[in-house]
């Protein structure tokens, strides 16, 4: 009996590795922004906007985004779970946290276990986005 490589165990059926996935997409996609002197991302699970594979959701298995609600009063901070992604409605976790810098040790360890290489920018952001003012202003 032949043996498997270890690459057909880790991957489930149906998926791609994440490095291939790459190279197929990095050129032309749906959230590619192009300009003459730098490629944005606009996708929704890409931290800092930039086009590389770093930073891209769709290329990475644990998922990590920081955003507002619709009102702009809390932050949403989503994540998803690789343990169980045949389960749709476990496989992402999303927690909304109060605008407030007590929250960044929790942000840490979270990031830590998910994806520790996103861990200044994510805090960075999260900070951005807890400094926004919400308040509208008044038309006179």
């Amino acid at each position: 009996m032949k043996k498997k490589s270890s690459l057909l165990k880790e991957q489930p059926s149906g998926s791609v590795p994440d490095c291939l996935l790459w190279e197929l997409v990095r050129n032309n996609h749906a959230h590619l922004k192009k300009t003459t002197t730098m490629n944005f991302s606009l996708e929704s699970h890409n931290v800092v906007s930039l086009h590389s594979p770093k930073y891209t959701g769709y290329a990475h298995k644990p998922l990590v985004d920081v955003n507002l609600n619709t009102n702009g009063s809390l932050v949403h901070y989503k994540t998803r779970n690789l343990a169980n992604t045949r389960r749709p409605s476990t496989k992402s976790f999303q927690k909304t946290l109060p605008k407030s810098s007590l929250f960044l040790n929790y942000l840490r360890k979270s990031l830590r276990k998910h994806r520790p290489d996103l861990l200044n920018p994510v805090l960075k952001k999260f900070t951005l986005l807890s400094r926004y003012s919400t308040d509208e202003k008044q038309e006179s």
